[in-house]
């Protein structure tokens, strides 16, 4: 289908905060300056602002409505004296209206679900781990995963070693973008070390570093 943005905005965001029964929802909202449509897209008229939201929220929301199927995660998380470490996540598949929602994929303790996204093709989500140092949680490695947009035939793509996570900064119909940050420990806390950006075709072949992040950086 023919894009149907034209736009400055490279990324939006969506975040889903679950706290008992209540949901929370934030997003990031754009001027309507820098949102165009274009009309002779295929089967879209000029005032189909939903299918343009869609268009854009396909790409880079973290909990994402592709063609048929939706996709969220739900984390959890403990504590421990004064720090928080993740005890596990959830991802789920739901019809793009909701209904029929099941576990797609579950995370263990000590591990959570990543962004996740999704083109036409393909959904991808990232589960990062991690360990307890002392007295805080530290990244322990990730692995980025590939799937076919029903959720079907997943594959590890990308996966990262200890002190280090990987996580999604940008898919589209050609390219995905993700980045692996590293980190070493300072006292209390672990603090960044620095980070590398990749690029890879579409079908994960091809992946080739673009840009790295000194030492005290990460890309995010």
């Amino acid at each position: 289908m023919k894009k149907i943005i034209k736009s400055r905005v490279f990324c939006c965001l969506i975040t889903v905060l679950v706290v008992g029964t209540v949901s929370v929802a934030a997003a990031t909202y754009f001027p309507s300056n820098q949102v165009t449509y274009d009309n002779t897209a295929s089967g879209l008229s000029s005032t189909n602002v939903q299918g343009a939201i869609d268009e854009l929220y396909n790409e880079c929301s973290s909990s994402i409505s592709a063609g048929n199927y939706m996709y969220y995660a739900v984390n959890r998380y403990g504590h421990s004296g004064d720090f928080s470490y993740p005890t596990g996540g959830t991802l789920y598949k739901c019809n793009a209206d909701g209904s029929s929602c099941n576990v797609m994929k579950s995370a263990s303790s000590l591990s959570s679900i990543g962004k996740i996204y999704a083109n036409s093709n393909y959904m991808y989500y990232t589960i990062n781990d991690y360990g307890n140092y002392s007295s805080f949680a530290y990244p322990n490695g990730g692995t980025l995963y590939k799937c076919n947009i029903d959720g079907s035939s997943c594959n590890a793509m990308k996966g990262t070693g200890s002190w280090s996570n990987i996580e999604i900064v940008f898919v589209n119909n050609n390219y995905i973008l993700y980045a692996i940050n590293s980190y070493s420990n300072y006292v209390r806390f672990a603090y960044p070390t620095g980070g590398n950006l990749y690029r890879c075709n579409i079908d994960g072949s091809n992946c080739n570093g673009i840009k790295s992040a000194s030492s005290s950086s990460i890309i995010s």
